[in-house]
């Protein structure tokens, strides 16, 4: 069966994981550098300590990834980014531990703003650090995944460059047509390579995230569909703005995806 869930950076910063149905899994952020420190500093089989260091929401939902959503406000590439590098490679090492502890089957790295690849050189070495961080991390039961701004071509090549079995990309529906590039030319030739969680939001360029699903530029319904058929997806999260759309929006894009599940066959 497939999971459906949200993003809990994409929730209003008053709403509790109460509030939120208990059949949602969620991708937790790991949105500052205080967070990390903290989850860095907590043992990693410290159950409590960490549904604490991640917001409170491993204690009452489904955790389905973790995303070190932090890295986007320094960046791993160039030499002003090497003492942070440092810090965060050791405290992504701990963090995908405190995952396999906690049956989180992927940490995933986004590549935005001040960590986005943008030239050669930051290709190389976003390639670098992930095979670094998958060599040191093999074994674990947790997949590590790039979510990133390349073309299909480059998704791939980076796939390559890293080369280890437990890399693989992570598919935002509607983040490549900010870029330019065609969401159906990368799943044609990288979803052998995707994650089996799929970030989903719509909007209208060039403003980003704050449409209900199927009322923006995203083909939303149309990327379900094909994914469905290729049948690589166990996961959709839900990362429209929902302080702006709010709780009621959420439960309506939660009601979109479920319709378009309900009525595609996928392929065995």
């Amino acid at each position: 069966m497939t999971d459906l869930g949200c993003a809990t950076w994409s929730l209003p910063q008053s709403c509790r994981p109460a509030v939120l149905p208990q059949h949602l899994v969620l991708h937790a952020g790991v949105q500052t550098l205080a967070q990390l420190r903290l989850l860095r500093a907590c043992p990693v089989n410290d159950e409590q300590a960490l549904n604490v260091g991640l917001g409170g929401y491993s204690g009452s939902h489904k955790v389905s990834a973790i995303g070190l959503n932090l890295v986007e406000a320094f960046g791993l590439n160039g030499q002003g980014a090497r003492r942070f590098q440092t810090e965060f490679f050791e405290s992504a090492v701990h963090i995908v531990k405190q995952a396999a502890f906690l049956e989180v089957p992927a940490v995933y790295i986004p590549s935005f703003n001040k960590n986005e690849i943008v030239q050669a050189s930051d290709f190389a070495a976003t390639a670098t650090f992930f095979r670094r961080l998958c060599r040191a991390v093999r074994g674990l039961p947790v997949m590590i995944a790039s979510e990133n701004s390349l073309s299909a071509g480059h998704q791939s090549a980076l796939v390559h460059q890293v080369d280890e079995p437990n890399f693989r990309i992570l598919l935002d529906i509607f983040n490549p047509l900010r870029w330019g590039h065609s969401v159906e030319e990368i799943l044609c030739s990288v979803h052998p390579y995707l994650l089996d969680q799929v970030h989903v939001k719509d909007g209208i360029l060039p403003a980003y995230d704050n449409v209900p699903l199927g009322r923006g530029e995203g083909n939303v319904a149309g990327i379900i569909d094909t994914i469905e058929r290729l049948g690589f997806c166990n996961t959709y999260i839900l990362e429209n703005n929902y302080s702006l759309l709010s709780i009621a929006g959420l439960n309506a894009d939660i009601a979109f995806v479920r319709s378009r599940l309900s009525g595609v066959q996928r392929t065995p």
